[in-house]
């Protein structure tokens, strides 16, 4: 008898330990990264911390439950939007880069030196009238449309020129509030907001009908806040990002190296910034 109860007993041990090497395993393989086959950053000029918990952004906030969001990342204190602009993507200060206007030079490496050197594809689509044409790569990929343009004409046109070639990354700057900002009128203001956001929603619903939505990094910001807080929502969801997270103690310079990091490629030299690692699904 002793024999049977002992054999029985290795059995509900062998069976037990089974089990648990299976519950260890399982989440490895739940949250195992997958691969990221294109990365959309999307930047609006004049979108701030206030405005966008102001209104309703039903599309934004579908994205952040699908990722991450901080809501008061530190933006870029400038005074003209190039600069923020290049500050989010070389994640190096004004003083630095010395990219203050369109005549300007970028004088240090931005996060389209390294997708170059990585053979890496790349769209400019640059709703400003031209203002960063000194991040356009040849005319198949730079888009220049005029600051009047809205999002809507903004997105169709990106989604008509990433169909064509599918870049790896699309660098997307759309200025829907400015105006509204500039007249003072908070109403019009957070009805731009709004208009950008159905807009989005459009672009979401035309990469997921195309089977690309699952593959892809998309972060919605702001390089430069409207408002005197300085504070612009970071969204971000997409292979590598944790799931329904608020975060916290972003900053707009840190952009740069957190999407080279998802990417496996290395961080621009003199950036500032740090990946937001708290965003990051760990393995």
């Amino acid at each position: 008898m002793s024999r049977i109860k002992f054999g029985v007993r290795l059995g509900i041990i062998a069976i037990l330990t089974m089990l648990y090497c299976l519950t260890i395993a399982w989440p490895a393989q739940a949250t195992a990264k997958a691969p990221l086959k294109h990365v959309f950053l999307i930047s609006v000029g004049g979108l701030n911390q206030e405005g966008f918990s102001s209104t309703v952004t039903t599309n934004m906030n579908y994205l952040a439950g699908e990722g991450i969001i901080d809501r008061q990342a530190l933006a870029i204190r400038t005074d003209t939007m190039e600069s923020a602009e290049t500050s989010l993507l070389t994640g190096a200060e004004a003083s630095a880069h010395k990219h203050f206007t369109v005549n300007d030079s970028v004088e240090v490496e931005s996060i389209f030196d390294i997708l170059n050197k990585n053979t890496r594809s790349i769209l400019v689509v640059d709703g400003s009238g031209g203002k960063l044409q000194s991040f356009a790569h040849g005319k198949e990929t730079y888009r220049k449309l005029k600051p009047s343009s809205g999002s809507k004409e903004i997105f169709a046109e990106t989604y008509s020129a990433f169909k064509k070639n599918k870049p790896f990354f699309s660098y997307v700057y759309i200025d829907d509030c400015s105006e509204a900002l500039l007249r003072q009128d908070n109403k019009a203001y957070l009805t731009a907001i709004r208009k950008f956001d159905t807009e989005f929603g459009v672009f979401l619903r035309q990469l997921n009908d195309d089977g690309i939505y699952k593959d892809a990094l998309i972060i919605v910001t702001s390089a430069r806040s409207s408002s005197s807080s300085d504070k612009v929502p970071i969204i971000m969801a997409g292979p590598g990002v944790k799931v329904n997270t608020a975060i916290s103690g972003s900053m707009i310079i840190d952009m740069a190296s957190t999407i080279c990091r998802l990417a496996d490629l290395d961080v621009p030299a003199n950036s500032r910034g740090i990946p937001m690692y708290s965003a990051f699904v760990v393995l």
